[in-house]
This record gives C-alpha cells, structure tokens and sequence, in this order.
C-alpha cells in the first residue's frame, strides 16, 4: 500500500463519507466544483472538468454525476508526465440541459462561482467537504497545525470566507502566486473543522498527537525549570562558601553562634545541596537556613568592603 500523508489521509477518509440526503450531494459535488472544477470546451461540446490523482474521489465525482445529473459522464485516466507515478483522473459531465439538477452549475459553480444558498447543517458541511476535497490540505499536526483551501478566484474566496464565517470557522484569507488561500492555523478551528467535514479518524489521530505534543512541552518546561534552579542552586552555593572561606580567614566564623556555624559546616561538606536538605540533616526550617546563610555572606560582604577601603586609604 502506497504510503500515504496526513492530508492524503484526510480526504481518503472524506470520500468514503456518503452523505444520506440527494440535497447534500449536490452540495457537496458544487462545492467540489467550484474548489477544483473548469469549463472544458472539447469536440463534443462543453462539458465541467474535475481533475484528481485521487482515485477515491474520481470515483465519487462520477457517481454523483450519474446520479444527479442526466447527461453523459466521462472517465479519462492518464499517467502524470512528471513524476510517472500516479494515475490522473479527469473526469467530465457534458454540460447539462436546462431541466436538470445541475443546469445553473456552470454559471454559478464555473464562471460567476456563487455560494449556494443551503439552509439545512449537513448541507452546509458536505458543501464545506466538497471544498476541502476539491483544493484543500493539511499539515501533519506534528509538524504545526495548519489547514488550507486554495481558491483561484478573490471575490469567491472572500465569499467562501463569509460562508465559512457563518459556520463558526474564522478562516483567515491571504494571496499566493495568484492564488487566494483560506486558511486555520490553530489547533482548535482544524479540529472543529475536521469535526464538521467527517475526519473523525483524522481527528483522533491529530488529536492523539496533540496530546503528546503538549506532553513533551509540559516535560521540557519542568526540565528548563529544574535547570534553572539548579544553575540558581549551584550559582547560590559558590557564593556562600566563597563567604565562609572568608570568615575562616579572618576568624570570624568561629566567634559567631554555633548555630550559625553549623550551618556553615553542613554547607562545606554538601556544596550542592538544597536548603531543605540542609534543614533535614540540622533539624531546622527551609527559612531558618535562608536567614543563617544570608547572614554569612552579609559579614563577609562587611569584611570584604572594610578590606577594600583600607587599601584605598594606603594608595
């Protein structure tokens, strides 16, 4: 089985979605239309145009053709001349007569590409489907979240927008070598859209990835934070032993309280321990440790001024 990315994945998924109603068929098929569909003028007349490498959704555009429509659909499979790889669908409906279903599609859907006017919820989320599979894509969501559907028309995007608007979706609008993307790029809006289209197994599998996305995040803050603490831990040790080294040499520390001396000898053998475990081998509060300390490094401060000013007074 080829393999597959996650927007592949996607639309596989939303070709197998059989809508119920005829009404969300032919709201699905125009919104497909309009995302991916030309006016083709060929011998044998005019006729819309639906090009795919997705066999799936070839499949599906013929039966809603046949189905919806009284003229005749054509299937033309062609090798892709760049890559050789995949298999090109087009596929064509003559253009239709004017009591069918689809008489108004090339006006509406082709050339002036009007949102259709859908008053029922599931047609307006297969009419929203049809879009996606026409010209839609999505970034895997391990790599950012992100969803597109590029438009070749401004003034349609600008009304698809407002369609989509409608629904609850603030897709933002912006242009791209002449063409005009709608698009998401958080997190939530991708999985209510997702939601809204029929991915449900897209959907759990992004969010699954969210999950532990969010996971690593959580454990890399704790590690930064318990980094920091470290380096403040360490930083914050230097500095006092620095400090008693200095009452040792003046002998200072020896006529200040036994208490404090304690401390000061706890400090000397553990150089990287934290204050509650000083206070666990002393037998004293986290705070009374702090102020111990602090107290050491002020008469040190002290010693180290007083030194500094004398040899300022012999220069």
């Amino acid at each position: 089985m080829p393999y597959l990315n996650f927007s592949q994945q996607v639309k596989s998924e939303l070709v197998r979605v059989q809508p119920s109603h005829a009404e969300c068929k032919q709201a699905e098929l125009f919104g497909l239309i309009q995302s991916a569909g030309a006016l083709h003028i060929g011998t044998k007349g005019p006729s819309i145009e639906i090009k795919t490498e997705n066999a799936g959704l070839a499949r599906k555009t013929v039966s809603y053709f046949r189905e919806l429509s009284q003229s005749t659909t054509e299937l033309i499979v062609e090798k892709e001349t760049k890559l050789k790889k995949h298999n090109l669908y087009r596929v064509r409906l003559r253009v239709p007569l004017e009591n069918d279903v689809l008489s108004e599609t090339v006006i509406n859907n082709i050339l002036n590409k009007q949102v259709p006017q859908l008053s029922n919820e599931c047609c307006k989320r297969s009419y929203m489907r049809g879009l996606f599979l026409g010209s839609g894509s999505i970034q895997h969501p391990e790599k950012a979240y992100h969803l597109e559907i590029r438009l070749s028309s401004k003034s349609f995007a600008r009304r698809a927008q407002a369609f989509l608007e409608s629904a609850g979706l603030n897709f933002g609008l912006t242009e791209r070598r002449n063409d005009y993307l709608l698009y998401l790029k958080d997190a939530e809006s991708v999985a209510v859209f997702l939601t809204m289209v029929g991915a449900h197994r897209s959907l759990l599998e992004m969010e699954n990835i969210r999950i532990i996305k969010d996971m690593k995040n959580n454990v890399n803050r704790l590690v930064n934070c318990e980094d920091a603490n470290i380096d403040k831990t360490v930083t914050a040790s230097l500095n006092q032993l620095k400090a008693i080294e200095i009452l040792e040499e003046h002998g200072v520390l020896k006529k200040m309280p036994r208490t404090i001396q304690d401390v000061a000898e706890v400090r000397k053998e553990n150089f990287d321990a934290s204050y509650a475990k000083i206070g666990d081998i002393l037998g004293i509060s986290k705070s009374a440790v702090s102020y111990r300390l602090k107290k050491i490094e002020k008469e040190a401060e002290k010693i180290t001024n007083d030194s500094r000013k004398e040899e300022t007074y012999e220069e």
